[in-house]
């Protein structure tokens, strides 16, 4: 029986190399095999996929803009990630970690505006992205605290010196509401909105005299959407506009300065009661930067930048009975400021040598604040990181990395990292490695209070590091026609950070009932937040994808995950536990006239299976059509979610998991764009 299934699969990879020659090669083996990957976030340095051992995906434009995403929002939630959204901000998980342990970086450089631990991916438009990189595993031996599960770093495109023009515009509509307690049946024309939300994009490269520069404007709106019984909306009203500009110049042969800016804004509306209440969010987000690259000598080069991160929120709420809107009460704010330089030198054959420093400068402002009677509170922190890697293209690579970052809050914590690859076969490739990553206490853990009839949450301003102990172990496979990839991890995370309750009089801890919380003789248990366990993760992220007769593929990937809190011995249902994803599609873009692009996707969601029944299946299912017609345009069609599958919520210890979700119906989106 084992002869037999070797003798198939030696026969199937016989099959894929014979038709190599006669086939094009598929887009992930030339991301590894030909040099046209090239990614920086894992390494710091510009290095090609093939040689880096760490464990890396790279989404394209290509795949961008065939999956029609605005935001994004909407590219996490279709690849690749662990992700779920709520009004708070966007939940991405990477090895089993999420809520503020996974690094967002634009072009390296941190951003702003992390709510509750999660930050709106809706305020971040796609505009000119070239790539985004996910780096799984620990990286914050690299960029310090938050690193702890990955980094998911955006990548823009570089100001050209030619000229270039890209508009892009796509409509939106959605199909009926259902909420499965009230609707018995369904009239899919009910409650259709033909112009639920438009998107706009111009992305223009020039010159002018030395200067090569890029403009980029977004632009968003979407209409209310309301439930069956029109009490209350489903999907907000939403203005969003954008406007970001690079330029770069050589004035000398061995330097290069670049510098940019980008301001979004955006609004947020609500209608969340049958009397007429709103709630109305405004957003706010200021990016400016200058860097320098600097090649001096021959195997050396520098790389220093200073760049500034604001962003803001607010909160309006809307009274119907008074008809009167209540504002100025809710805000917060965040701003970073960081200076970074980094050399690296290449001077022995087949090594680099990577070494930096870092200068941060972190302040949050929030109405609710209370650090000693004031509602701003701030951080410095600096830091040093080294690196060694020694690398031969198509046999091994090994990185051995520290970093030593001194909060003002927290004092010093260290970060070190190790990872290899080594290719059994040019076409086999393992890898692995081990690291430790952290995070400080957010300002939010620190000192948020909050005022309610239940309780008060006081600053707990002498709260640890969260850190973790993180393995990974992986495997490559990459032909023409093929390509499988297989990460295992396992992250021990200590430190952790968990809410609980304590009496004002007798600070015990007070207990819950049903949900609610004890109250004591003044009505108000204290809500403290605190470094109280240890809990584990494990479990493997694998993806495949095979071409076949020249222009069709299928791709399938898996993620599984299981969570578990050691200091209470209880399984942790804060994530999905398993997600399988399968494509099924035909890519034509090799043909020089009129390629088109298009796929049926299915995601399907299970949850932990430990017989405790709090939770349902997901099953999702997306199509997709791109077509350039005419040489420069490029038509748009896909509909999401055809199966309007219904999120599922944690409501009570007596309602399990239960669908008070709603269920949305299909949504289609239409556009078009020109690129020349």
């Amino acid at each position: 029986m084992q002869t037999w299934v070797l003798a198939v699969v030696v026969f199937i990879l016989g099959v894929f190399r014979a038709g190599a020659a006669e086939e094009d090669k598929d887009e992930a083996y030339l991301l590894l095999q030909e040099d046209q990957g090239l990614t920086i976030t894992g390494t710091r340095t510009e290095k090609p996929l093939q040689d880096t051992p760490q464990i890396t995906e790279i989404i394209s434009k290509q795949e961008i803009a065939a999956s029609g995403a605005a935001s994004v929002h909407d590219v996490l939630a279709e690849y690749g990630l662990l992700f779920a959204s709520n009004g708070m901000g966007d939940y991405v998980t990477m090895q089993g970690l999420g809520e503020g342990r996974i690094l967002y970086l634009v072009n390296g450089r941190r951003i702003a505006g992390r709510i509750a631990q999660r930050l709106n991916g809706e305020t971040l438009p796609l505009g000119n992205i070239e790539r985004i990189e996910i780096v799984r595993g620990p990286q914050s031996a690299l960029y310090g605290s938050e690193g702890m599960g990955g980094v998911i770093n955006i990548i823009t495109k570089e100001p050209a010196d030619t000229f270039a023009l890209e508009v892009s515009i796509k409509n939106t509509f959605s199909f009926a509401y259902d909420d499965p307690d009230t609707s018995a049946s369904v009239d899919p024309f009910d409650d259709l909105n033909p112009f639920r939300e438009q998107t706009a994009l111009v992305n223009a490269n020039f010159k002018t005299g030395p200067l090569a520069n890029t403009l980029t404007l977004t632009g968003k709106r979407g209409s209310f959407y309301y439930n069956e019984d029109k009490s209350r909306s489903i999907l907000p009203e939403q203005y969003q506009g954008s406007a970001g500009f690079e330029t770069a110049f050589s004035p000398l042969s061995w330097l290069t300065m670049q510098a940019g800016g980008s301001l979004m804004g955006m609004q947020s509306e609500d209608k969340t009661s049958a009397s007429g209440d709103r709630t109305r969010y405004r957003h706010t987000r200021a990016d400016g930067h200058i860097s320098a690259e600097v090649s001096p000598v021959e195997h050396t080069q520098f790389h220093i930048k200073l760049y500034d991160s604001f962003y803001q929120r607010d909160k309006d709420g809307y009274n119907a009975g008074d008809a009167a809107w209540i504002a100025g009460k809710n805000y917060e704010n965040e701003h970073i400021l960081s200076l970074e330089a980094q050399g690296v030198w290449s001077g022995f054959p087949q090594w680099i040598l990577l070494g930096g420093v870092e200068a941060t400068y972190n302040r949050m402002y929030k109405y609710n604040f209370d650090n000693q009677g004031s509602p701003q509170v701030w951080l410095d922190k600096e830091a040093v990181f080294l690196q060694a890697e020694r690398s031969v293209a198509y046999r091994y690579a090994v990185i051995g990395g520290i970093r030593l970052e001194r909060n003002a809050q927290f004092g010093f914590f260290p970060a070190p990292k190790i990872s290899a690859m080594y290719y059994i076969t040019p076409e086999l490739r393992i890898l692995g490695g081990a690291g430790i990553g952290y995070r400080a206490p957010s300002f939010s853990d620190l000192y948020q209070i909050t005022d309610s009839p239940r309780y008060v949450m006081y600053p707990n301003p002498d709260m640890n590091p969260e850190y973790a102990l993180s393995f990974n172990a992986g495997a490559e496979f990459a032909l023409p026609a093929c390509f499988v990839q297989v990460n295992y991890f396992y992250s021990e995370l200590f430190e952790e950070i968990h809410y609980f309750y304590r009496d004002t009089q007798t600070n015990e801890p007070v207990a819950f009932d049903n949900g609610r919380v004890e109250t004591n003789d003044d009505n108000k248990p204290i809500r403290f937040r605190d470094n109280l366990s240890c809990s584990r993760r494990f479990g493997f992220d694998g993806e495949g994808r095979i071409r076949f007769a020249r222009y069709f593929f299928v791709s399938a990937g898996e993620r599984f995950i299981f969570a578990y809190n050691v200091s209470d011995g209880v399984v942790l249902h804060d994530v999905p536990a398993n997600t399988i994803t399968v494509k099924l599609g035909l890519n034509t873009e090799k043909m020089r006239k009129n390629p088109l692009y298009t796929y049926v996707g299915a995601r399907f969601i299970t949850p932990l299976d430990d017989g405790s029944s709090q939770d349902k299946p997901q099953f999702i299912l997306d199509y997709f059509f791109n077509l350039r017609i005419a040489r420069y345009w490029t038509i748009h069609f896909s509909i999401t979610n055809m199966t309007g599958e219904i999120q599922y919520y944690y409501r009570s210890e007596e309602d399990k998991w239960t669908g008070h979700g709603e269920k949305l119906g299909q949504k289609v989106h239409v556009g078009v764009s020109f690129e020349w």
